[in-house]
């Protein structure tokens, strides 16, 4: 990411850490289960599997345990609230 903006990693995590209060790995998965989130409310014949790898995870488990780390619940029960 840094190299994409043109700026060292150091200055990626303090300007980002300014910003937001989060590292960069913090920021991403936040902004990579919002994007989860916003799939599970409105998916169209999707199953959660397809879901996590169109957030770019490869691994069922590992979508579901990032998933229950930042939101607090699996993706099944944030889908059924939904």
């Amino acid at each position: 990411m840094a190299i994409a903006l043109c700026m060292s990693q150091q200055q990626l995590r303090r300007k980002l850490n300014a910003v937001s209060g989060d590292t960069p790995m913090a920021y991403f998965r936040k902004r990579q289960m919002q994007k989860a989130k916003d799939m599970l409310d409105n998916r169209d014949d999707m199953s959660i599997s397809e879901i996590g790898m169109k957030c770019g995870f490869y691994d069922m488990s590992h979508f579901t345990r990032i998933f229950k780390q930042v939101v607090g619940i699996t993706p099944s029960q944030y889908s059924k609230k939904a």
